[in-house]
């Protein structure tokens, strides 16, 4: 008897984007990140920054291993 087992798994990836500091020009509220992943929507409410410890972040999780622009 031969057992074969044939495995795909699909790796999850989470990309950060790191503002250290906020430009003078701009508020600190509603600011986004728009890119290839969320099809270049400015709005798209995941892909907003954050301030964790003064410094502003974006966090987008649950992309598939691929080339992004943004």
């Amino acid at each position: 008897m031969v057992l074969c087992i044939s495995l795909n798994t699909v790796a999850q990836v989470t990309l950060k984007i790191e503002i250290t500091k906020m430009p003078s020009a701009h508020s600190a509220d509603g600011i986004f990140v728009a890119g290839s992943f969320n099809k270049w929507n400015p709005a798209d409410s995941n892909s907003i920054f954050k301030n964790e410890n003064n410094k502003w972040i974006a966090t987008i999780k649950n992309l598939t291993p691929d080339t992004y622009q943004f």
